[in-house]
């Protein structure tokens, strides 16, 4: 009886062996697949100028006043973002991590008076300083904190600003 047991015992386990190796393929083609996605996913929101048009459900019209559009870019290099907000601009770091989420730190901006845009501006850090993911549909990119509860949208614009374009 005893030999019977042992059989049956090693076979149990080889069988156990297989679908664990079963299941070790499926995670990597899993996770093959959300790196690829990951890496589409990246390729869509770094290098794309960003304009603002949405912060914190209310729709942002650009006010008379107001010098320039307040948008912002993701540099490929050195994980950093250049932006501009009524008449001054700024910059920070930035890091995208597995899957959708992303963190900014280290925002620094230039202190020029512009009260017009004072609100947005204050706003839109406090949206930089919460954010936690992101997703983009079509040409649209939307700031998400927590349980996905949106902070702020942006559609993408040409890159046409110099200020943009070459602030690291």
């Amino acid at each position: 009886m005893k030999p019977y047991l042992i059989a049956l015992f090693l076979a149990f386990i080889l069988m156990a062996g297989c679908g664990t190796n079963w299941k070790n393929k499926k995670l990597d083609q899993l996770s093959a697949l959300s790196m690829e996605t990951d890496e589409l996913s990246k390729g869509l929101i770094i290098g794309r100028s960003w304009r603002l048009v949405e912060l914190e459900g209310e729709e942002v019209a650009r006010s008379p006043n107001q010098n320039s559009e307040i948008k912002f870019v993701l540099k490929t290099d050195q994980n950093r973002f250049t932006g501009i907000v009524g008449c001054n601009t700024f910059s920070g770091n930035y890091r995208l991590k597995w899957g959708k989420a992303i963190r900014f730190s280290q925002i620094v901006k230039t202190r020029n008076d512009c009260p017009e845009v004072y609100a947005l501006e204050k706003g839109m850090f406090n949206a930089f300083g919460l954010v936690d993911s992101y997703i983009i549909k079509g040409d649209t990119l939307t700031l998400l904190f927590g349980e996905g509860a949106p902070l702020a949208k942006f559609d993408t614009v040409q890159l046409d600003d110099t200020t943009l374009a070459e602030k690291n």
